[in-house]
């Protein structure tokens, strides 16, 4: 079964797991980026679906990266959403492209054991995994 069956609706579907600055953060970093609105709302369903609020300073934390890669999974399979393969794929370079937009600027933290994304979107290629460290 399928989660959300079509992305129509989505811009109607309210921010509670994302804060305000998260939110703002996220749109003002990728204003041009087609699409990222509904790449925002779906990290934003999934979050919730988690249980999750991400906050700023949450943007720091290995719980964050934890959980925009099971995003990325999500995104990868046809259990969350019912999109194209190719709208898939789109969705989630939209997503680490808007990890990398506000990632210069977010809160530092001791480091990890692993990150999310590593080198720069500028020298990747067009594969949706380009850049995700699992």
């Amino acid at each position: 079964m399928t989660i959300i069956k079509n992305t129509t609706p989505l811009p109607n579907y309210p921010f509670q797991a994302l804060t305000p600055e998260v939110v703002n953060l996220m749109e003002r970093r990728v204003p041009s980026v087609r699409g990222s609105s509904v790449t925002l709302k779906l990290f934003e369903c999934y979050c919730d679906l988690m249980g999750a609020t991400v906050t700023y300073l949450g943007l720091s934390s290995p719980r964050y990266t934890e959980l925009a890669k099971g995003y990325v999974g999500a995104l990868k399979g046809k259990m969350f959403v019912a999109n194209e393969d190719a709208s898939r794929q789109h969705q989630i370079r939209r997503f680490v492209l808007m990890h990398w937009a506000f990632h210069a600027i977010r809160p530092l933290s001791p480091p990890t054991s692993g990150h999310l994304f590593h080198g720069h979107p500028a020298g990747q290629s067009e594969r949706s995994d380009a850049g995700l460290h699992c």
